[in-house]
């Protein structure tokens, strides 16, 4: 795997400098093209839709009686209600994830134009993977500025709490390089139609599917869209990117 070089750039309101990569990669099944493409939207998954059980829980230390600790733990369930992820990654051939997100290998990635998120999400950040659960206590600063006070405005002790549950996982997933988009809203959002900038086709994909991500770009207009197909290397376990059609990003091979 060729990891991209990245660029330094500020995040939506200039506020603070990330080094993004070019792009950045959406791995799905081949069942959510058409949608996308219609549509312009990406769906985001609220976070007991996740596959990893120990992803987007809190394990904090609520304090020293049963009411502490349900009053927080409402205040937790229900703010967690409202968040959605939209899960990206630096690479676009992990023959794993490919497994996992992409239909066992009959699906799509999507390719992002990495500037593009960071420019019109604010929340874009690479996860951090760790060993051990975080340490929350229940009268520390962040704790007692969210939770005790509520989630009204946004404070940076709310998107410091965010960070350390949305934006951790074990350090099992470090292969995927992983991004996330995190939004006080889940579902259907729209995007720009420039977002998006290629679509990969899963090794193992038919050739109907095929010919229907083909006839996707041309209906609904995103013939600057390139396709790829993803191929399984001759001598090697790997998978090898190559272009099929359309487009102007024929250096999305990493």
């Amino acid at each position: 795997m060729q990891k991209q070089d990245k660029s330094e750039c500020y995040g939506r309101n200039n506020e603070t400098k990330i080094n993004i990569p070019r792009y950045l990669y959406h791995y799905s099944s081949f069942r959510n093209l058409e949608n996308i493409l219609a549509n312009n939207t990406i769906y985001f998954q609220r976070p007991y839709e996740v596959n990893d059980p120990f992803d987007c829980k809190l394990h904090p230390s609520f304090g020293k009686n049963d009411e502490d600790r349900a009053t927080a733990h409402l205040s937790w369930d229900s703010y967690r209600k409202r968040i959605g992820l939209f899960c990206l990654s630096e690479v676009n051939n992990d023959i794993l994830m490919w497994s996992h997100y992409g239909d066992k290998h009959r699906g799509v990635v999507l390719q992002f134009d990495g500037r593009w998120l960071l420019n019109n999400f604010k929340n874009l950040k690479p996860v951090e993977y760790h060993e051990d659960w975080p340490e929350i206590g229940y009268y520390n600063t962040v704790w007692d500025r969210t939770f005790r006070k509520g989630f009204g405005k946004r404070t940076a002790e709310l998107e410091e709490l965010e960070t350390i549950v949305f934006l951790r996982k074990a350090l099992h997933w470090c292969y995927e390089y992983e991004w996330r988009i995190v939004l006080e809203e889940n579902g259907f959002v729209s995007i720009d139609s420039s977002a998006l900038t290629a679509v990969i086709l899963g090794c193992k994909m038919g050739d109907a599917d095929c010919e229907k991500a083909e006839e996707y770009r041309g209906k609904y207009g995103k013939e600057n869209i390139e396709l790829f197909k993803a191929r399984e290397c001759p001598n090697r376990y790997c998978l090898e990117i190559t272009p099929i059609s359309g487009g102007q990003n024929s250096d999305a091979r990493i």
